[in-house]
């Protein structure tokens, strides 16, 4: 049986530093290179994810 190619690239939900204030931060979505799988592990396909309102209220949260 021969293996599926594995994608190299993945979509990601991002926190980036906004310019409408210092402890601001807009979520973008952005791709990302997927690094190579060591013995062990597994790749997940996954179809849809949740971004809920508390998601949304740490864009205003200072982070690290």
């Amino acid at each position: 049986m021969s293996q599926p190619d594995l994608p190299t690239e993945t979509r990601a939900l991002v926190f980036e530093k906004s310019t409408s204030g210092p402890f601001v931060y807009d979520v973008v979505i952005a791709t990302l290179p997927i690094p190579p799988l060591t013995q062990g592990q597994l790749l997940v396909r996954i179809g849809a994810a949740g971004f809920n309102h508390r998601d949304v209220s740490l864009r205003s949260v200072a982070i690290f």
